[in-house]
């Protein structure tokens, strides 16, 4: 694997941290990869076909292999200390509990 560029950590303006809600109002952009570390923002390039088709098969193979009520997922956004620190990992496996789904009615 190697490394293609230095993410950039960007402080937020007046010194205040970046929350979900502020990633959720920038505009869209499907080359750049937004995650927020402890309130900052974090940008980096998004990951190659290569690298998502072995996300996309680690995935699969976990899935299989977990009890019903531990899902396996890609795309997926984890929210940590009140929004102050977001994450899309390019797996994850978590109880089903966990995952904020909205359940309909």
């Amino acid at each position: 694997m190697t490394v293609e560029s230095i993410p950039l950590a960007a402080p937020r303006n007046g010194g205040r941290p970046w929350t979900v809600e502020d990633l959720a109002a920038l505009p869209p952009d499907d080359t750049m990869h937004y995650e927020i570390v402890d309130g900052s923002l974090v940008v980096s390039p998004r990951a190659n076909l290569n690298h998502s088709k072995i996300s996309i098969k680690l995935c699969r193979l976990i899935e299989r292999q977990v009890p019903d009520d531990i899902l396996a997922g890609q795309d997926t956004g984890i929210r940590i200390r009140a929004g102050t620190t977001y994450y899309e990992p390019d797996g994850v496996v978590a109880a089903e509990a966990y995952f904020d789904v909205p359940r309909s009615t």
